[in-house]
């Protein structure tokens, strides 16, 4: 949901969407550094204390998103993000290593 609060597309959305309705019974916690979200854990309510994703950010210094690194089902796919002078988004590299 972040790359929507930094101008994501439709497709973003309804992903995020069809993300949110496959989150039936589970509890989200939330890490912090400083004001902004370092960690997402995303844990099965049904088996306790069994973590079905982890998100983990980085930011540069002016504060905007530099990498989200999510792990579920033993994937992890890493994003970079990219921005101009003006703190605008240009790119997004996206890497994904299984294993």
């Amino acid at each position: 949901m972040i790359a929507l609060l930094n101008g994501g597309t439709l497709s973003t959305l309804q992903a995020g969407l069809a993300y949110l309705s496959e989150m039936i019974d589970v509890s989200v916690e939330y890490e912090y550094a400083g004001e902004n979200i370092s960690k997402e854990t995303v844990y099965d309510k049904l088996t306790p204390r069994s973590i079905l994703k982890t998100t983990a950010y980085t930011y540069n210094q002016e504060g905007l998103l530099e990498t989200e690194t999510v792990n579920k089902a033993g994937i992890t796919v890493i994003k970079a993000f990219f921005y101009n002078l003006d703190g605008n988004l240009t790119s997004v590299d996206i890497t994904k290593m299984e294993g």
